[in-house]
């Protein structure tokens, strides 16, 4: 099977993928995690590159290697990790439902709150 070398910007990063490998699993066997926000579908778009030289931006989940290529990876494309705030902004929200929850519940008929006419559980709003 044929290879090519791929070259990541700015990381410098150089290898060897097989013909049809998509940019995507190229990356990723070079240590670099790219946003995939859609699982490689290219509906979010969020895994844009730029080949080089002529600047045209791809998919990096769709686009297929069919020869060497040089690649710029922008910092928005890249999936960093997630990070623990250590301190949070005061933040105020307001409220103002346009549903509210109301609960009912079924009370079986007895003699303290059913009527001898009625046999039908009766239903009580709580709020």
């Amino acid at each position: 099977m044929k290879h090519f070398q791929v070259t990541f910007k700015p990381d410098g990063k150089r290898l060897s993928v097989h013909a049809g490998a998509t940019l995507l699993e190229a990356a990723s066997q070079a240590g670099i995690i790219l946003n995939t926000v859609c699982g490689g579908k290219g509906i979010c778009k969020k895994c844009t590159v730029r080949l080089e030289p002529d600047g045209r931006k791809v998919l990096a989940c769709q686009h297929h290697v069919t020869s060497d290529l040089t690649v710029t990876i922008p910092p928005e494309s890249r999936f960093f990790e997630q990070k623990i705030l250590a301190r949070a902004s005061k933040a105020t929200l307001e409220s103002n439902p346009i549903f509210t929850q109301n609960i009912a519940q079924a009370i079986p008929p007895s003699q303290s709150w059913a009527s001898p006419s009625t046999s039908a559980p009766q239903l009580w709003l709580l709020n």
